[in-house]
Parts: C-alpha cells; sequence; structure tokens
C-alpha cells in the first residue's frame, strides 16, 4: 500500500490491483455517507473521473482499512493505510538448488577423524545460555519489526535500533562462547577454510574413543534455536528452520548441539557421559518449512513466512556414522 495505490501479490502474479478512494459528499444513488472508503480497481477507476474532479472523492492515505479476497472481488478487512515506509531486506543467494542439496553434498566423503578432548561442562553451559540468549534476542527483533511497521513500537525507530543493536552483541557473545567451547574440543578445526561442501569429522580422545561429531558447511544449516521461560526451562517457541537428531538403533541418543551464529560450524556432544558407545549411529538433519506458527494459539500477528519452494513442509536429510 502506497498512499492511497494498493496492490496485492501472490508471489509473481499480481492478483489485485487499484485504488481508495473516501466519500467526501453523497454522489451516488446509494447514499455513501461522508468518509466512506470506496475501492476502483485498475479498470473502473476512469469511469468516476468525474467524482474525482468534482471533490466527491479524494484520496485516502490514513485510516484503518484493507483488504481481502472474497467472490469476485475484494473486501475490506483490518490493515493500516499510511504513508509509505521503506524497508530494507538483506538476503543471500545459494550455490545449492535447496536443504537438502547442501546437507548431502558432503555424502560422497568419507568423515574425517580428528584428534580432541572433553570440555569443561562450564563451557557447554555458557555456550548453551548464549544461543537462548541469541535466540531471545532474534525473537524480540522479529516482533519489533512488526511492531515498527504497524508503528505500534513504543520507542519507535530508536527502539527497532535498540533491539538490532541488542541482537548483534547477542551473536557476538555467542559466537565468542561456542569458540572457547570448540577451541577446548580441538584448536585448530574451526579456524580451517571451509569446503565447497559439507565436511564431517569424528572427534576422538587419545583412547580412540569417539567425543562427539562436528560438521561444517559452506552455507548456513539454519540450526533451531529454542526460546527459555523465566525458570530457565527450554520452551517450543524456536528461531532457525533446521533440527538434529541422533539415534542408536531405535533409541534417541541425547546430545547438546552447539554452533556459531551462522550455523556453519556445529558442534554435536553427547549429554552424559560424554564418551560415545560402540555402534552404529543415525544422524538426522529436518528442515521445517513451515515454523507453524499459525497452529499456535493467540495472536497471529508475529506468524513468520512459510517457505513455498519444495516438495513438501518437511524435508529430512540423514547419515549413518560407525563408531
Amino acid at each position: 500500500v502506497i498512499a492511497n495505490r494498493v496492490r496485492v501479490w501472490v508471489f509473481d502474479d499480481l492478483l489485485v490491483e487499484g485504488t481508495l478512494h473516501r466519500v467526501v459528499r453523497e454522489w451516488t444513488s446509494q447514499g455513501r455517507q461522508p468518509g466512506t472508503l470506496v475501492w476502483f480497481d485498475h479498470e473502473s477507476a476512469g469511469a468516476d473521473q468525474d467524482a474525482i474532479q468534482r471533490g466527491d472523492l479524494l484520496p485516502s492515505t490514513q485510516g484503518k482499512t484493507g483488504l481481502y479476497a472474497a467472490g469476485t472481488g475484494p473486501q475490506f478487512r483490518r490493515m493500516h493505510v499510511r504513508e509509505a515506509v521503506l524497508q530494507r531486506t538483506t538476503f543471500t543467494t545459494s550455490a545449492f538448488d535447496g536443504f537438502r542439496e547442501l546437507a548431502e553434498s558432503g555424502n560422497t566423503f568419507e568423515p574425517v577423524v580428528i584428534a580432541a578432548a572433553t570440555p569443561a561442562l562450564q563451557l557447554r553451559r555458557t555456550a548453551l545460555d548464549a544461543s537462548s540468549q541469541l535466540a531471545d534476542a532474534l525473537w524480540a527483533w522479529h516482533r519489533g519489526e512488526i511492531d515498527h511497521r504497524f508503528e505500534e513500537l513504543v520507542r519507535g525507530r530508536e527502539g527497532l535500533e535498540e533491539l538490532r543493536l541488542a541482537v548483534r552483541e547477542a551473536r557476538a557473545a555467542h559466537d565468542s562462547a561456542f569458540r572457547a567451547l570448540a577451541e577446548a574440543v580441538t584448536p585448530d578445526l574451526m579456524y580451517l577454510p571451509l569446503a565447497p561442501h559439507v565436511e564431517r569429522h569424528v572427534l576422538r580422545n587419545h583412547a580412540g574413543e569417539m567425543l562427539g561429531l562436528w560438521v561444517r558447511s559452506p552455507e548456513s544449516l539454519d540450526l533451531r534455536q529454542y526460546l527459555r521461560d523465566a525458570a530457565g526451562n527450554q520452551t517450543g517457541s524456536h528461531v532457525g528452520r533446521t533440527a538434529v537428531t541422533v539415534r542408536r538403533g531405535r533409541a534417541v541418543v541425547e546430545v547438546d548441539v552447539f554452533h556459531d551464529a551462522d550455523s556453519t560450524q556445529l558442534l554435536i556432544l553427547r549429554k552424559e557421559p560424554a564418551v560415545w558407545p560402540a555402534g552404529s549411529y543415525v544422524v538426522t538433519f529436518t528442515y521445517h518449512r513451515n515454523h507453524g506458527d499459525e497452529a499456535g494459539d493467540g495472536d497471529h500477528r508475529y506468524d513468520r513466512p512459510v517457505e513455498s519452494n519444495g516438495p513438501s513442509a518437511v524435508e529430512t536429510v540423514a547419515f549413518t556414522l560407525a563408531v
């Protein structure tokens, strides 16, 4: 919506195009009240030029109105129409057709065994706390952008910049905590150049026992980070799309998943004990195109978009690791 000009798109298809006018005098047999909003699609607007020239109709540039599709044409519904706000969005192109192609790009390469050590428990706790704080900051930023769009963010542009700064600081703290943990596990791996495909490194101690798995990706795996409640307990709310699970046979292995802020370096460690028993493990990446916001209760104002490309709402990529 720009001033009184309205266009509604469904991806690349223009669904509705037209203008909104405000009636300032009675000018039709329907006897509309002054202030009534009138919709003209792009084909019929020309027929009412006389009313516009007489001043019976004025462009509507403010007020609460909106559109939704019903029957043969658009109807009015809630939406705040105001002066145009420029929105800047950054994005990154990919060398892969989709998540599956990225996640499977390392399947033709054998995992690399690398010497590692068991990190201190405090380093793990700090990294998990930093991940939770980053998730909180990202979620607050998402909500703040929407509130700002509707001019309902309490501190306006200044408040939005404060949320942006909070995300930057949370990312820095998150990466610092991950870096400290990663260096304690194996000091040099995270600083090596990334390969053009996904790399898998099996971490083993001096006795040859497996301590974990390190996955490195040339592009973000967009890992899920979960928000926590006031008591510090993990909630179902999350940011990011990719969940990671590990199974040994039919049993789910309890693991902690650590990663950098860009989700290009991923460290999987068992909760307790540190050593992985011998056996065959299946590591699964589940990419959710739909965050599932529409299934929750309450106001859906903050629902995040659903990715449309891809054969299904969920993509699952798994690989087997023999220990």
